[in-house]
């Protein structure tokens, strides 16, 4: 007799035997817990001795089941120890404390040296890696599609290319990388070495600081707000439109090779031109040039909440490269608008022709209802209290009265 449940090792689909010997141990603690409740009705003068029992019982069950445990978690998805994050958070403090002194705007800062997928957490800067488990499907596509790290059976993206290794020019052009990068508004690149960075980027990204440390810090001159107007024509991209055009039918097809064509083939259609999706240094600049004319300056932010100013021409509407949730609100010039999805991932609204005052904030539907629940709660307490005091002062008016009849 065996038991063979499903695992996932290293992505791959396994199975474990756990054999027979875990039905016999199951059956074995079973008993044990049947007999020392047994005694314990027999023989209640035992109950102190029955009681040490059953808790060195449950013990030692638990012991073994955290044992088993412990083995599988690691051998399915591994960890490293704790001091390996205490190793990097003095380096994680060089590097934000530089960030925070140096840009008090919004933007988006990775890196090519990552310790895990959450690296923007530690280092406490705005990215775009994260590992989290219930994570957004449509934005993982979107990366995906960028040309990131985001494999379909992983619950992660990741700010490296699919392969994770260094490219050269001819595998994935450096300007498609930089436009990708200034789309999504990635302005600043920490590394532990020039080495960690991709064939020739440093040479297109700007050098701003050695720090104590030894980290690198890079600038990208083109990056873009974290909003920017388009052509409305581009309402209608979706990422099946964007594999159609670039002759895929899967986004995996799409992602071996979107480092080289999504980002400019989005690019075109936000501007709604014919530039070629080969970028070179010269499209790279004429495209962020068009697209900075329209962005979003940044006056006020935080984790929930944008606010800025914007020019919008005829004919656009404002793209994100927010996340889209259904708990974004945005107002301009003090009105709520409606919000729609892009490309199937970002938030985006509509303004019209002129300048603007827009406010981008987020709240949750969960923080409602939980602010209901804490009010019923409160004033279930408060209503409570009430009553008891109600009872007391009843309680005391009688005794006051049979009191006066004794008298």
């Amino acid at each position: 007799m065996t038991v063979e449940p499903i695992q996932y090792i290293s992505g791959k689909k396994t199975e474990t035997n756990l054999g027979i010997q875990t039905v016999w141990v199951t059956l074995l603690l079973l008993t044990c817990y049947f007999l020392i409740f047994f005694f314990l009705k027999k023989k209640p003068s035992k109950v102190k001795l029955l009681s040490i029992l059953l808790c060195a019982l449950v013990s030692v069950e638990a012991l073994i089941s955290t044992a088993i445990c412990y083995e599988d978690q690691f051998t399915d998805a591994g960890w490293t120890s704790r001091s390996t994050y205490y190793a990097i958070q003095s380096n994680a403090n060089i590097v934000s404390n530089y960030l925070e002194g140096k840009d008090e705007g919004f933007y988006r800062a990775e890196s090519y040296s990552h310790k895990e997928t959450n690296d923007p957490i530690i280092f406490n800067t705005n990215g775009v890696s994260e590992f989290v488990s219930t994570f957004n499907i449509s934005t993982k596509d979107f990366l995906y599609a960028m040309g990131f790290n985001a494999g379909n059976q992983s619950s992660f993206y990741k700010y490296k290319d699919g392969s994770d290794a260094k490219q050269k020019d001819g595998d994935i052009k450096i300007y498609n990388r930089i436009l990708n990068d200034s789309l999504l508004g990635i302005k600043y690149i920490y590394v532990k070495s020039e080495n960690d960075l991709p064939t020739d980027l440093n040479m297109h990204y700007t050098k701003v600081a050695e720090l104590e440390n030894g980290y690198l810090v890079y600038e990208n001159p083109y990056a873009l707000s974290i909003a920017y107007s388009v052509d409305k024509g581009f309402k209608n991209v979706t990422l099946e439109s964007a594999m159609e055009f670039l002759g895929k039918d899967t986004l995996g097809q799409l992602h071996s090779s979107s480092g080289k064509y999504f980002g400019s083939h989005l690019a075109n259609m936000m501007l709604s031109e014919t530039y070629s999706l080969e970028t070179n240094k010269s499209i790279l600049t004429t495209v962020v040039s068009q697209l900075q004319d329209g962005q979003l300056n940044v006056t006020e932010h935080s984790d929930t909440y944008i606010k800025g100013n914007i020019t919008v021409s005829e004919n656009q509407f404002v793209f994100t490269t927010i996340p889209y949730d259904d708990f974004w609100q945005v107002y301009v010039d003090g009105v709520k608008v409606d919000t729609f999805k892009c490309v199937d991932s970002m938030l985006a609204f509509d303004v019209s022709e002129g300048e603007h005052e827009i406010e981008i904030k987020y709240v949750p539907m969960q923080f409602y209802v939980g602010g209901c629940f804490t009010l019923v709660g409160i004033l279930a307490l408060l209503s409570l209290c009430l009553v008891e005091i109600l009872i007391k002062n009843k309680t005391k008016e009688k005794m006051i009265e049979t009191e006066k009849e004794i008298v």
